[in-house]
């Protein structure tokens, strides 16, 4: 005799199988988005970066520090996925919601006179961003003074640019992947302490 339906074990199977297949879309699916949302990070920095010091060599700097973020509203340039605000000070947001703040400064006679600061504040990516910053520096070393990375403890690690690095100073086109992976661990430790840590492009 035919039986029709299932039977309770068999359904049972069929939800676990169909539980498990879930659970594999998902990771799937988030890991896919968040390689998107650093492609789409890093893609931002660098359009950033590279705009920053174009429109900068023939501005005048005022004096002391002073936040020029505005400009790249004024221009018209914030990157896709980023965002503008001006509450208080302007910055720019990404979609980790770190932010982004250009300034000039007086204050260094000898040192930088532009920097293009990036602040992690509270996010669980601090390693995969802190790889993307210190990849885009080292795209940028022929242009830029050095590029900074703070450390938990409050030091700091700077990478000199092409025309400023010397047996004495770390330059930023010598940056192996492995001396990134050490870096960024470093930063992605941070993350327990709770600490804000900045990254600084800085250049004349």
């Amino acid at each position: 005799m035919r039986e029709n339906g299932r039977s309770m074990v068999e359904m049972l199977g069929v939800l676990a199988i169909v539980g498990v297949l879930s659970v594999g879309a998902v990771s799937g699916y988030s890991k896919a988005m968040m390689k998107h949302k650093l492609n789409v990070q890093v893609s931002g920095m660098n359009f950033l970066l590279q705009n920053a010091l174009q429109f900068t060599s023939n501005l005048p700097i005022e004096d002391g520090m002073t936040n020029m973020t505005y400009l790249f509203n004024k221009l018209n340039i914030i990157p896709d996925g980023f965002r503008y605000e001006e509450n208080g000070t302007s910055r720019i947001y990404d979609m980790f919601s770190s932010y982004i703040i250009l300034y000039s400064t007086t204050q260094y006679s000898k040192a930088y006179k532009w920097g293009l600061r990036y602040y992690i504040e509270n996010t669980d990516f601090r390693f995969p961003i802190c790889q993307n910053l210190l990849t885009a520096a080292k795209g940028f070393s022929g242009q830029l003074f050095y590029f900074t990375v703070t450390l938990p403890n409050g030091g700091q690690l700077n990478y000199y640019g092409d025309d400023y690095c010397t047996e004495n100073r770390k330059c930023l086109k010598d940056i192996k992947l492995l001396d990134i992976e050490n870096v960024c661990k470093v930063q992605d430790d941070s993350q327990s302490l709770g600490q804000i840590s900045y990254f600084s492009f800085d250049w004349f």
